[in-house]
Formats: C-alpha cells, sequence, structure tokens
C-alpha cells in the first residue's frame, strides 16, 4: 500500500509535510490540541489550518457541527477519533481496489488519535456512564489500579507505592504535592470526578474505533496477516495543577458543569495532576519528565506471527518507539535505504538509525528478549539515561523530596520500579558513567542541554 498517516502531527506538520516523508494519503491535524468537536476551529495550533486531507484518490467527508449541541450521532457529527478512523478505513478500502489490480501488496497505515489529550471531549450519554465511578476519588482509584495490577501480574507484589506526585511551581503556585481527595470541597470533588468521566470516555471512543479498524480487515480478510502495535507516546499528563488548566480553574456548576467535554462547553478542558498521578499508577511523575511515570507505557502486540510463549501474556522486555523502524526492516526482511523519492519527485537522503534503537524481531517472532540496552531521553530539560536495569534521572524543578532542580537520581529498576530509593550517594562512579553517556548521546543528536547538567565529580 501507499502509506497512510492518519492524525496528529505535530512537529512533522511543519515542512516537509506527511507526502514528503513517504505518506501518500494522509488525513491529520496541526498543532496539539485541536477541538474535537469543531473541524474549522483551531485552538492551540501553530498553523493556520486544522483538519485536512492530503490525498489524491481519497475523497473528502462532510460532518455536521453544532457549537451549541450536545448531540451526538456516529458517522453524522464530527468527532475528532471518528472522523481520523473514517479516513483509516477509506484509506484501506482504497488500497485493496489497487490491489485487485496490481497485485497484493504490503500496507503501512500510522493512526496517531488526538485522545486523551486535552481538550476532552466526548459524548455526553458515555461520560455519564464513568461519573459514578470516579466519585471514589483519585486516592482510591490509585490503590484500586495498583490491586488490580498486582492480580493480573502486571507489576510484582511486593511493588512500593510511592507517595502521590508532585505538582511543580508556575507563576500562581509554588511546588507542592497532589492534595489527598479527602481534603477537597464536596464541589470540587463533583467538578474533577467528572472531568475523569470525561477523560474516561475519551479512551472508550479509542477503543471503539481500534475495534473498527481491526473489524475491517477481518471483513476483508485482511486480519491474520496484518501485525498491529498499540501504544500511547508518553505518560499520563498533568498540565498544570490538581483542578485543571490552573488554581483558578473551576469548580463548576450547573450547566457548564453538565455540558462538561461536550460541543455546547469551553474549549480547553483537562483533568489536572490528580488523576494523572492515579493514571501513572503505580510509578512516579507524568508527561514532560524522565521518571517512570513520565516515559513507562505499555505495548499492546497483536499478530499471527507471535511466538506461542508470547500470547495472552506480559513481556517485562525493555523497548522504545524507536525500535518500530529496525523491526519492520527485520519483519520484512529489507534493508534501510540510503535514499527515496517522495510524491512530490524529490529525492531525500535517509537517517541513519538511532544508535540506542534496536530490532524486536527476534522478541517477537522466537520470543527472545533483548537484553540489557541503553535508552536515553530529553524533554524540556528533563534527562534520563537507562542501562539495563540502572536509571539516572533528573527533573526540571526542584521537588518537595528536597532534590533540587537538575541533580541527578539514580535508581535500580530491577528491585525498585517505582524510582522511591534514590541510590546516587552511594554509587557516584556509575552516576558519573551514566551522566556521560547521556551528554555524549545529547551531543551526537543536537539535544539541547540545560548548563545545569553536569556531571558529578566522585570523590576520592
Amino acid at each position: 500500500m501507499a502509506p497512510g498517516f492518519d492524525g496528529k502531527l505535530r512537529r512533522i506538520g511543519r515542512p516537509p509535510g506527511p507526502r514528503v516523508r513517504g505518506f501518500d494519503h494522509s488525513f491529520r491535524f496541526t498543532g496539539y490540541a485541536e477541538s474535537p468537536w469543531d473541524p474549522d476551529t483551531c485552538l492551540l495550533s501553530h498553523s493556520s489550518d486544522t483538519y485536512r486531507l492530503l490525498s489524491d484518490a481519497v475523497e473528502e467527508r462532510s460532518y455536521q457541527h453544532d457549537p451549541k449541541s450536545t448531540e451526538y450521532e456516529q458517522g453524522e457529527t464530527f468527532y475528532q477519533t471518528d472522523a481520523i478512523t473514517d479516513y483509516a478505513i477509506d484509506f484501506l478500502e482504497y488500497d485493496r481496489s489497487q490491489d485487485e489490480s496490481e497485485g497484493r501488496q504490503p500496507f503501512f497505515l500510522y493512526l496517531a488519535y488526538g485522545a486523551p489529550h486535552f481538550p476532552l471531549a466526548a459524548p455526553q450519554s458515555l461520560i455519564e456512564e464513568y461519573v459514578e465511578t470516579y466519585e471514589a476519588g483519585w486516592d482510591v482509584i490509585r490503590e484500586d489500579r495498583l490491586q488490580r495490577m498486582i492480580e493480573r501480574g502486571v507489576v510484582p507484589d511486593d511493588i512500593v507505592l510511592p507517595p502521590r506526585s508532585d505538582v511543580p511551581a508556575r507563576e500562581d503556585w509554588d511546588t507542592h504535592q497532589v492534595r489527598a481527595w479527602d481534603s477537597l470541597s464536596a464541589e470540587r470533588q463533583t467538578d474533577l470526578a467528572r472531568r475523569m468521566a470525561v477523560f474516561a470516555a475519551m479512551v472508550e471512543m479509542i477503543d471503539r474505533n481500534v475495534g473498527r479498524i481491526l473489524d475491517d480487515l477481518v471483513e476483508h480478510g485482511q486480519r491474520e496477516n496484518t501485525i498491529v502495535l498499540f501504544m500511547s507516546d508518553n505518560g499520563a499528563c498533568y498540565e498544570w495543577h490538581e483542578f485543571g488548566h490552573g488554581a483558578d480553574d473551576g469548580p463548576r456548576s450547573d450547566e457548564s458543569l453538565a455540558d462538561m467535554g461536550t460541543a455546547a462547553a469551553d474549549q480547553g478542558l483537562k483533568y489536572g495532576a490528580g488523576w494523572s498521578t492515579a493514571g501513572s499508577t503505580p510509578y512516579r511523575l507524568y508527561k514532560h519528565f524522565g521518571h517512570e511515570g513520565g516515559v513507562r507505557s505499555p505495548l499492546v502486540v497483536d499478530w499471527s506471527g507471535l511466538a506461542d510463549d508470547l500470547r495472552d501474556g506480559i513481556v517485562k522486555s525493555v523497548g522504545s518507539s524507536r525500535d518500530f523502524v529496525p523491526t519492520f526492516l527485520d519483519l520484512l526482511d529489507i534493508d534501510l535505504p540510503d535514499s527515496w523519492t517522495a510524491a512530490n519527485g524529490n529525492s531525500y537522503q535517509v537517517a541513519d538509525l538511532d544508535e540506542t534503537s534496536e530490532s524486536l524481531a527476534d522478541l517477537l517472532t522466537e520470543g527472545e528478549p533483548s537484553g540489557d540496552r541503553d535508552i536515553a531521553w530529553e524533554h524540556e530539560g528533563n534527562a534520563a539515561y537507562r542501562n539495563g536495569p540502572w536509571k539516572l534521572v533528573g527533573k526540571n524543578f526542584g521537588g518537595t523530596d528536597g532534590v533540587p532542580a537538575h541533580q541527578w537520581e539514580l535508581y535500580d529498576l530491577s528491585t525498585d520500579p517505582t524510582e522511591t530509593t534514590d541510590l546516587a550517594g552511594d554509587c557516584l562512579e556509575r552516576v558519573r558513567d551514566l551522566a556521560e553517556r547521556w551528554l555524549d548521546w545529547a551531543e551526537r543528536n543536537d539535544v539541547p542541554v540545560s548548563d545545569e547538567i553536569e556531571i558529578p565529580a566522585v570523590s576520592e
């Protein structure tokens, strides 16, 4: 298939666009938080256009949009997650029509759903189904989720649940730990429970739409020979306060509460740091940060070619999204090309794979774990480097635990997966070694390095 890209396009939304990057079909939105209900409204985008179809073969769809309505009907009402799936199915249908005339060819489809990124939005009837669940509050939900994870073998039964994560300081508040749910007023709890219900409804809408894609593949006899990888790109999003966007966000009441998350409500709804702490259970911190709550996300793989002992099981091997390209190349038994020609007729050089990436092909087909490996991260001055079970990490703010901004912390994830016991003071040689590796990686990859990130001296 001519490759298809469908969904969120942030950095690669700037020139060159998706078609220059090898995607023959694209329905995408630029920026990072378009209105899920309105195809014409640009909320936090860095571009003047929002949703856009780029294809020589697939026709543009039309949807209904009423900014004052709380009504929703799949296939009629514009809803971002539905629309992304609609076009994905159109791309697949076009591909099948080409297969009939040109012979069967492999296809590649990249689906980048915007949900459940803010602004939170979902059909009102579905939101109502989740409100009662989240009235229990984030502390109870966090404990319940941990227990279910232990029962299902996702985490060890002796895992330590760290305290609620910090809310980093901004202009209107100091750094503090997420407040206990029981310390909040009844009005605030009602507001926040509904925010989380909207988020949960968004996740269910993703689930329904992934199901639509899989059903389409089954209907056309393609499911058996299609490998499906499903993941998130980061941990839960805390932006920026327990109450939502800021300390003055809510609590809402009456219509503004009832319409929360619908097209009739205001834009920019967020669920805040309290619920993201629950979403990152049992790990520390969230998106933006290099601690496990920010970078550790599950990967679900479904494929008839999986090794028998991987089916219906949990694999504890470490991987990275940077592993996908070498994995696909190995499974298809092809080499990374030196250059390629895009739809615009121009030729481009292909960059080498990141040195920390590895193919997961042997893991998927033979059940052979990749073993110890190095993985590096940096985002907004938050840095981390993993070598086997050892994890070096620093954050860009001073926490309530007394650790200053950009000071390196060291954890042995084989015994402390939730990063509760900092070993940096006892293992200075290892801290120095991993810090040097991180800085070397950052230099090779043109990663911006804060002046406050240093290689520590080692005492005699």
